[in-house]
């Protein structure tokens, strides 16, 4: 297995590399299985950009998962105003 803070390295390494680019919604950490893995999370599936498989040993998933959108919080799952 990977050491985490190499696993950290690449996911910010490709975040500041797509931090711009619109297609891209976010970079972060997962598992498969007992491994480490950094996910890509792509808008859509036209263009994607052109992305490793590996990088320091460490597996690059590139998954579609749409834009995301913060919505405000009006109220509290227990009806409370927030």
């Amino acid at each position: 297995m990977v050491d985490l803070d190499i696993v950290e390295a690449v996911r910010d390494a490709l975040y500041r590399r797509f931090e711009q680019d619109q297609r891209v919604g976010g970079v972060g950490i997962g598992m498969e299985g007992t491994q480490f893995v950094v996910r890509v999370h792509l808008v859509n599936t036209e263009h994607p950009p052109q992305i490793e498989q590996e990088i320091q040993g460490v597996p690059v998933r590139q998954i579609v998962t749409g834009r995301a959108v913060a919505e405000a919080l009006t109220e509290s799952p227990h009806g409370s105003v927030v």
